[in-house]
């Protein structure tokens, strides 16, 4: 389909992956990308052609961040929700009273984007629900200026 897109433009300079399905198995992700990668290697996609996806956070590993980064992604939108366990906790992500485990799984997979080099990650965030605290809030919100901080230091490097 991408092939076939590409070939209906010319003058594409970019796909951005849509699709919840997508970023929910690493293996599907990873066989995209080696498509691809030998797409652009056949002569079938310009190798100049970027991508931008939208990933499920808790699926994503070093070793797709490689792949996809071989084959031309530069910007992962991930679905982080909150760097707030007591958040977390109402919105039931990973099970009941699992917030702070997922939190933490949370920043391990933003520090892993971050960390990689190539790739600049942006985030779906729940800023708030109707029983977070202040602190909830600034938790999230410490998370989301972090990696921005990080990112653009790397940027500048």
């Amino acid at each position: 389909q991408i092939i076939r897109a590409a070939r209906q433009q010319p003058m594409t300079e970019a796909f951005y992956i849509e699709d919840d399905n997508f970023g929910m198995n690493h293996m599907r992700m990873e066989g995209v990308a080696r498509g691809i990668i030998q797409a652009k290697q056949n002569k079938s996609l310009d190798e100049e052609i970027k991508f931008f996806c939208q990933l499920r956070a808790e699926s994503l590993t070093k070793k797709t961040l490689e792949i996809m980064s071989a084959a031309g992604f530069d910007r992962v939108s991930l679905g982080i929700e909150s760097f707030a366990p007591h958040v977390l906790d109402e919105l039931t992500k990973s099970g009941s009273k699992s917030g702070s485990k997922t939190a933490q799984k949370w920043r391990d997979r933003l520090d892993m984007i971050l960390h990689h080099g190539k790739l600049t990650p942006s985030m779906f965030m729940i800023l708030f629900t109707p029983e977070s605290t202040v602190a909830d809030i600034k938790l999230t919100l410490d998370g989301s200026v972090r990696s921005e901080e990080h990112t653009s230091e790397l940027q500048s490097h």
